[in-house]
């Protein structure tokens, strides 16, 4: 590898001070990470759609090829430039494994100097740095792009730094190279100080106070997924948000609520979950989505102006609420609830449709049909979670074919997907993009893949999947500009989670799990950076709830403050949602407020 640096001194002309790191012999058949940012170079076949973004009916098959949004990327013939800056990854880094001399090449540099963050750039064999970021494309959503960034004056006597730390190490595979990072993502020495002192007593009783206030709908007698509106003239107590099965909190939220609730809040949540299965369709999958009429829609973004995908089912969801479901069942035998004869009915049926799904395809897919439960698109790790469902529907149901389709789906997607670098299309407006959303579920599958059969392989295999995570967690403390809101509350990024390779902002805990897999991979391994890793995911979210003493507010459109208990999903440290998004967030409540309830339900004994 050969470095140099290279500036442009002219004080009357705006310029870059950039360094240059090249690398001998690469071909672009080199694995390339930009952690949360790029996974292989991201060099899939891509659409350029708005958003929300979603298959058409000729854009999908069973063998489809991995097909992600219009991010940035390398092309398949190895053309293409990825250009980004610190603001858009979890570390400020790039890591490259050269499979062919079984190398792992990592570069580590800061976020930025004087309040700018630093451009990358990689192209096949070359790697640059720069200050200020020298993009001839800033992504901006959607997918968008926007133009060029503008340079700094620099004149003579300025000093720059471009700080750098290279490592190379010997490396045999994939998994290898991504417990490689792991074990050095907070080399640099940046802060990573987690928050503290919170009393989660306290928190917990403004989570259920908020959910009750601003999310229980007296009409249907549900938890919404989002907020009611404050202006409702129908007679309630608010407007209906929304309801759904799985995915940001549907037949999730309803778990801890019941098991840490008021018994008025129980109630209601117990009422939440017989809705849930009332909802199951003739193959045994759940509908997707309920409007405030009372309308059900599947996942093809009816309401935003697709037409004819109305059967679509982000297969996801029903993933979700298989794992769940025996949360719930667990809950209701401590509480002495009786488990209704339809409740283990309705768990058993979507057991049988995923054994049946696997028998057929040999995958779970990404979208399928709500009414025939057939495979729509295919190729992804979206709906990994159900292997996790199966080994509880082995363990609650005793049927040898439950854990038969886990172990088998928990090879193939080892091989098809974890093995080579990445998860893909978890979320459902991403179409089949890396996420941390599947890569947490898999992790989560392997473990209880461990717990079930007892094979190491499956522990080996979720060590790959934790590492894989960790590229999804920010190692450091992000430097938000000073007229900020979170600059000027203080808010500490390290532990805040990307969710996806899209949509360029970190974000308070996993969606929508606890991590809670990462304590017990801890448990079983003794390896102390899992817990590390979790417990930074863990102590990041409650500083992000608006409280009476600290309350959050929104500078996009009218300032508004956020009511206690709320919780955005915005970490922004990116410049995605333009310059002025940079610690900023929009007006809302959001999954993450789940994701800390159930990090208080399942991970209080490490909360700091």
């Amino acid at each position: 590898m050969k470095t140099n640096k290279t500036h442009t001194p002219d004080p009357a002309a705006k310029g870059f001070v950039k360094r240059a790191f090249f690398f001998d012999g690469f071909d672009g058949s080199e694995y390339i990470l930009l952690p949360a940012c790029t996974y292989d170079g991201n060099r899939f076949d891509a659409l350029h759609k708005k958003y929300p973004p979603m298959f058409e009916r000729n854009e999908v098959a069973v063998d489809m090829p991995l097909t992600i949004c219009d991010i940035p990327r390398l092309c398949k013939d190895e053309s293409g430039k990825i250009e980004v800056t610190t603001g858009e990854l979890a570390t400020p880094c790039i890591g490259i494994f050269d499979s062919k001399r079984r190398k792992a090449h990592f570069i580590f540099t800061a976020q930025g100097f004087e309040g700018k963050n630093f451009g990358l750039t990689y192209e096949v064999g070359k790697f640059t740095v720069s200050w200020p970021s020298a993009r001839n494309r800033c992504y901006r959503g959607g997918p968008a792009y926007a133009g060029a960034d503008e340079g700094a004056y620099i004149a003579e006597t300025d000093k720059i730094e471009i700080p750098y730390q290279y490592l190379e190490f010997d490396c045999a595979d994939i998994p290898c190279f991504l417990r490689l990072y792991l074990e050095n993502r907070k080399v640099t020495g940046q802060k990573c100080s987690r928050p503290g002192g919170f009393d989660y007593n306290k928190v917990w009783r403004a989570l259920e106070d908020a959910y009750n206030k601003f999310h229980y709908s007296d009409q249907y007698g549900l938890y919404t997924m989002a907020e009611k509106r404050e202006n409702s003239t129908s007679g309630n107590s608010g407007a209906f948000g929304f309801w759904q099965a799985g995915w940001i909190g549907g037949g999730i939220a309803s778990y801890p609520l019941l098991k840490l609730g008021t018994p008025k809040t129980a109630k209601r949540a117990l009422a939440c979950f017989d809705f849930l299965v009332s909802t199951q369709t003739p193959c045994g999958l759940f509908r997707s989505i309920m409007s405030g009429d009372g309308t059900f829609y599947g996942d093809g973004f009816e309401l935003f102006g697709y037409k004819g995908l109305e059967d679509y089912h982000l297969l996801r969801k029903s993933a979700d609420v298989l794992f769940f479901m025996y949360k719930h069942f667990a809950v209701m035998a401590e509480k002495r609830i009786a488990i209704k004869p339809k409740y283990i009915d309705s768990a058993k049926k979507l057991a049988d449709y995923f054994v049946r799904l696997w028998d057929k395809y040999g995958q779970f897919g990404q979208l399928v049909s709500i009414e025939t439960g057939d495979i729509i698109a295919g190729n992804s790790s979206s709906a990994v979670i159900a292997i996790a469902g199966l080994c509880e529907s082995y363990q609650y149901f005793g049927d040898s074919n439950y854990l038969r389709v886990a172990e088998a789906a928990g090879e193939y997607y080892y091989h098809h997907a974890l093995a080579k670098g990445y998860t893909t299309g978890g979320p459902g407006e991403i179409l089949q993009s890396p996420d941390s959303e599947s890569a947490i579920a898999l992790l989560e599958s392997y473990v209880c893949l461990y717990e079930t059969a007892k094979d190491q392989k499956w522990l080996d295999y979720a060590e790959t999947a934790a590492a894989l995570c960790s590229t999804w967690v920010v190692s450091y403390n992000y430097e938000f500009p000073r007229q900020s809101m979170f600059h000027r509350l203080g808010i500490k990024t390290t532990g805040t989670v990307f969710a996806n390779a899209a949509n360029k902002h970190s974000a308070p805990g996993f969606c929508t799990l606890s991590g809670d897999s990462l304590y017990r991979l801890y448990q079983y391994t003794g390896n102390k950076l899992y817990l590390e890793l979790i417990q930074d995911v863990a102590s990041a979210i409650a500083q992000c709830m608006s409280t009476a003493e600290k309350p959050f507010y929104t500078s996009f459109g009218p300032p508004r403050i956020m009511p206690p208990g709320f919780i955005n999903e915005r970490v922004n440290m990116s410049d995605w949602e333009g310059a002025d998004g940079i610690g900023e967030v929009f007006y809302g409540a959001c999954w993450p407020e789940v994701s800390l309830m159930l990090t208080i339900a399942e991970l209080r004994n490490i909360l700091e």
